[in-house]
Parts: C-alpha cells; sequence; structure tokens
C-alpha cells in the first residue's frame, strides 16, 4: 500500500487507474480508453477484459482503442479504421463483431484476426558471447542472474510489475544493482530506445528527428534561386528567424485566446499554414517547395532522391 505511484509499471498504473474508476460505482458514463493493454503481460490481458466488462455491465459504455487480439475477440462491437496509416488511412473498413471482421476481405484486422500463427523451426544460437548479470537487487529483483546471449533478439517477459524493466534498463543499461555484469566488453554500445515522448519541442517531427530536413535545407540551399535570391541553409529551417513565417514562428497555426474558453489553434492567416515567408516558398526542387516536401509521406519523398 505504501508503495510510489512512480515506481509503478506502466501495466500497473493502468490497472490501478482502472480500478478506482470501478469503485466509484458510476453509472451512464462514457469512458474513453488508450490502448489500456499496452505493457501487460497476456496474463493480465484477461482482467482488464474483466473489469472492462463490470464497467459496462453497470451501466456504462465502454470505448477503448486497441491493437490486443484477445480485447477485440472480447469487445461487444468493432470498428476498423484504415486501410492502412497516414494518408493512406482515414477510412471505416469494417464494423461489427470479430468473426464478422473477420468475413470481410476488406478489414486488415479481419485479415490478421483469420491468420492461425506459428512458431520458428530455427532459431539463431548468437555469436558464442554473453552478457551475465549477476545478483541482481533492484527494486524489487531477489539477486537475479540472467545470461542474455549476444547476437541474437532475447525477450524479457513476465507479468507486469515483475521486474522486467528494471532489470534492463536500470541495472544493465546503467550497470548498477548488482554485485557485477560480465561480458559488455564484447558489446560496442547500448543504445536505449524506451517509451518516452521524443520531444516536447512544438516545431519537431519526424524529417527533424531523424535528421532528414537538415539534408533538405542543405539541398534547397544549393538551388539557383536561392543563391539568387542569397538565401543559406539557415532560411530554410523554421526553427529560426530569417526565412520562416514571423507570425507563427515557423508553426503554421496560431493561438487564438477565447478568454473563458480554452484557447484554440487556428492556422496561420500570414503564412496560410506554408511556416515560411514567400521568397523562401519560391525556392523550388523538382517543382516542390520545402513546405510541398514537408507535407509529402516518407514513401513519397524517396522518389525524389
Amino acid at each position: 500500500m505504501d508503495r510510489q505511484a512512480i515506481t509503478l509499471s506502466g501495466g500497473e498504473s493502468q490497472r490501478l487507474k482502472l480500478a478506482s474508476i470501478l469503485g466509484s460505482g458510476l453509472t451512464g458514463v462514457l469512458y474513453i480508453l488508450d490502448e489500456p493493454t499496452a505493457g501487460l503481460h497476456p496474463k493480465d490481458t484477461s482482467g482488464l477484459i474483466s473489469i472492462m466488462k463490470q464497467l459496462r455491465d453497470l451501466g456504462n459504455t465502454v470505448l477503448v482503442i486497441e491493437h490486443d487480439e484477445l480485447v477485440m475477440h472480447e469487445a461487444d462491437h468493432l470498428i476498423d479504421i484504415g486501410p492502412g496509416a497516414g494518408r493512406k488511412g482515414g477510412e471505416v473498413v469494417g464494423q461489427g463483431t470479430a468473426q464478422e471482421l473477420m468475413q470481410n476481405p476488406s478489414s486488415p484486422t479481419g485479415t490478421l484476426l483469420n491468420q492461425k500463427h506459428s512458431l520458428p523451426a530455427r532459431r539463431r544460437n548468437g555469436n558464442g558471447n554473453y552478457v551475465t548479470i549477476t545478483n541482481a537487487n533492484a527494486n524489487n529483483l531477489k539477486n537475479v542472474t540472467a545470461n542474455i546471449p549476444l547476437g541474437t533478439i532475447t525477450s524479457v517477459t513476465g507479468v507486469s510489475g515483475s521486474g522486467k524493466s528494471t532489470l534492463v534498463f536500470d541495472v544493465l543499461a546503467k550497470n548498477k544493482g548488482c554485485e557485477k555484469i560480465v561480458g559488455l566488453d564484447k558489446v560496442d554500445h547500448v543504445i536505449q530506445v524506451g517509451q518516452s515522448p521524443l520531444t516536447r519541442m512544438q516545431r519537431s517531427n519526424v524529417a527533424t528527428f531523424m535528421d532528414l530536413f537538415t539534408l533538405l535545407r542543405t539541398q534547397f540551399a544549393a538551388q539557383p534561386k536561392a543563391k539568387e535570391l542569397g538565401l543559406k541553409t539557415k532560411d530554410f529551417s523554421f526553427n529560426t528567424a530569417g526565412g520562416r513565417c514571423e507570425q507563427c514562428e515557423g508553426l503554421g497555426q496560431v493561438d487564438v485566446n477565447l478568454s473563458f474558453l480554452s484557447d484554440m489553434k487556428v492556422t496561420c492567416p500570414s503564412c496560410k499554414g506554408q511556416r515560411f515567408q514567400d521568397h523562401v516558398l519560391s525556392v523550388q526542387f523538382k517543382e516542390h517547395s520545402i513546405a510541398d516536401f514537408l507535407n509529402l509521406s516518407v514513401e513519397q519523398s524517396i522518389t525524389f532522391f
């Protein structure tokens, strides 16, 4: 009972939130849940589904965004959005029960539910080296010793809160909380890919995060029209003053103060959402401005290079 909330795993936090909702006894409520099984072990999913059904049986409506197959099979009604992602999505491709979706050839989810899963017959043995964690005792770990074969895909599994993240991120990645770790000298780098947000900067996007935007800005700065106008690479950035629209500061949107209501974002009246000034947008590469390129999907942009 005295355990700090910040030490709870993602799965434990989800269950705690839902349990507190269930204890409220409210009826006639629309509950909206965003991927509640994220971080949950399959063993815990059944318990989560039971809580959602109890909420429903109290006279409530539960609307859940979910990818878990068990949740989809247990749902009373499914709405399948697709058929793809991004520009290829945005349509309702199927509705009904799981069984009805499975009979719908245009439903990607129905196709998935129809698939029979098979385990791979062969697995990689690795390169013969191991990283060995000895007597890990951080948080709830009880002198755990584990061997991780290098050159393989190793899955650390277990119910929510069992100590998976502690072993991998707190002990192995930080090299502490245990007696010793042997074998890290066989690894060049340890790179952590967690679930924290990529960045909180408003102007960051896929292109800036992957450093593709730097290459794109360099390409535009090399165009004859850019040289004629005296534009440099920095002028094609919406993070610095110069080429960006200064009314929205390169965001493409501005905030409208609605006094007693929440502020609302609207398209910038100056740049019309293009984020750059007109003279910057006049520079084109293969008949596209830099704003045009930012509106392309990754797949579409590949054809230009």
